[in-house]
């Protein structure tokens, strides 16, 4: 196992050599975001693309076809149990034949179910369950608001609060009693939400048959735009009134959170809630690297030397590759996320608690030496008790082989960050131009991925960092010891 690891214990002799005349002459500052340069994240990126193309084996990296630009690449969904339907809505099915439709929001390991459906297509077809839902939250919305006043009045009266988290929660708890008073009175008819939301256990469920991700946003988006009969309409039917409107469907984020009535929050909840409030009103914490290694990013994260940043990426890039060899059966497995590994998040997870803060989002990129393909995986952990962090939001994309224009390569080269990372590969005699080229494309097209997961992330944030009720949030049952 020794014979193997030699030439990367090689390079990161020569690379340091090289690091230390580079950090005194190209010192390394973040750029490129909307002002035109490159961003820290592309730079992270190309390092690691670096450690690709110069552990991989001769011959083994394919640019693939040539492309106008950079290529997205072939976006993974999650496979939808149960049979696909032509409606935009999901239909449920109870042993007694009753058919219900609208949007599954939750469905646990038991089977149990919670749906979102809309309240005007219930009043016409299960006018007895609406009535006993609304009579229901006569009594359960105000206990909401109530408990949220509570649970708010105790975090404002927290010591060494931000002016900006003071400021926020002094409008939230104005938000919450005017709520309160409205449903109270009864004197806002707008203050009785567009959707319900009904919980059926597994036990009394005969079928549950899913649309597709592209039916669900058409359904999101119909209704938010104040489409009719969004519950009895086909998904075709749904797209043409859109784009006959204007609209381009897959390109649009809805957020429909503020339609859902308030519901009371468990402790779990609550915690994690508030650790995505501190995220989007206090301060933002990220890592991003691999899923062994992962670095802080953002304006206040320390610079870093591009030196030791490539050694780190060559070597966990053939740390890898080496895994890969000797396990031929997994390797190549990029089409699935790699776990981080826990001595990673718990780097993580230190910085946060230094920082008193309960959530951080990290972001891994998985580079396959054998096809040239990259995957970027993201999820977002919470605090939510002493020593418990669990998982609030996660998501991946996958690439395919790409090469990108010259006119992108050129633009990346141009950067002085670049620049300084590709001195040093010439300086360490192990990069030729075509590996360079390799590199700059696997780099521009980690960077797309990146970009599509930032624009999940965002809508995640969306549902559940602006206002703490929000809609619900659904977090891994705890395993019982």
């Amino acid at each position: 196992m020794i014979a193997p690891q030699s030439p990367c214990v090689s390079f990161r002799r020569r690379l340091s050599e090289i690091g230390a005349w580079h950090a005194n002459t190209s010192p390394c500052k973040p750029s490129w975001g909307r002002d035109g340069k490159v961003p820290r994240r592309v730079w992270c990126w190309l390092l690691m693309a670096a450690g690709l193309v110069l552990v991989a084996p001769p011959g083994k990296v394919s640019a693939g076809p040539p492309a106008a630009g950079v290529s997205r690449g072939g976006k993974t969904s999650p496979a939808a149990p149960g049979a696909a339907s032509e409606l935009a809505v999901d239909v449920v099915e109870l042993t007694d034949g009753s058919l219900f439709r609208g949007l599954v929001l939750h469905r646990n390991r038991r089977g149990d179910v919670v749906v979102a459906v809309e309240r005007e297509w219930l009043r016409g077809t299960h006018s007895d369950l609406l009535r006993k839902l609304e009579a229901e939250e006569v009594q359960t919305v105000p206990q909401a608001w109530q408990q949220l006043l509570e649970r708010l009045q105790e975090w404002r009266a927290e010591p060494d609060l931000s002016p900006k988290m003071m400021s926020f929660l002094d409008g939230e708890l104005n938000r919450a009693r005017q709520a309160q008073d409205r449903w109270r009175d009864g004197t806002d008819p707008a203050a009785v939400p567009q959707f319900v939301v009904v919980e059926w256990p597994a036990p009394g469920l005969r079928s549950l048959r899913l649309t597709t991700p592209q039916h669900r946003q058409l359904a999101l988006l119909a209704w938010r735009e104040n489409l009719a009969d969004v519950s009895l309409r086909k998904a075709g039917s749904l797209d043409q009134e859109l784009r006959h409107l204007g609209f381009d469907p897959g390109a649009e984020r809805v957020n429909l959170s503020d339609r859902l009535p308030v519901r009371r929050q468990s402790n779990r909840e609550w915690q994690a809630r508030r650790a995505i409030l501190g995220y989007t009103q206090q301060q933002p914490l990220d890592f991003q690297g691999t899923a062994t290694r992962l670095m802080r990013t953002g304006p206040e994260a320390p610079a870093a030397n591009a030196a030791e940043l490539l050694a780190a990426a060559l070597q966990a890039q053939l740390s890898q590759t080496l895994s890969d060899l000797l396990n031929p059966d997994v390797a190549g497995a990029a089409g699935g996320a790699r776990s981080f590994a826990e001595s990673a998040l718990a780097q993580c997870r230190r910085q946060a608690r230094q920082l008193q803060l309960a959530g951080y989002r990290v972001t891994a990129v998985q580079l396959d030496a054998a096809t040239g393909q990259s995957r970027v995986d993201c999820r977002f952990d919470v605090l939510i008790g002493p020593q418990e962090w669990v998982t609030a939001w996660q998501a991946g994309r996958q690439s395919e082989s790409v090469r990108a224009t010259p006119e992108a390569r050129q633009r990346l080269r141009e950067d002085p960050q670049v620049r300084g990372v590709l001195d040093l590969l010439a300086q360490s005699g192990l990069a030729d131009d075509e590996a360079v080229a390799k590199a700059l494309d696997v780099g521009l097209a980690t960077q797309q991925l990146q970009q599509d997961l930032d624009a999940e992330f965002r809508l995640f944030l969306g549902h559940y960092g602006v206002h703490p009720e929000g809609p619900p949030l659904f977090l891994p049952e705890p395993v019982l010891r």
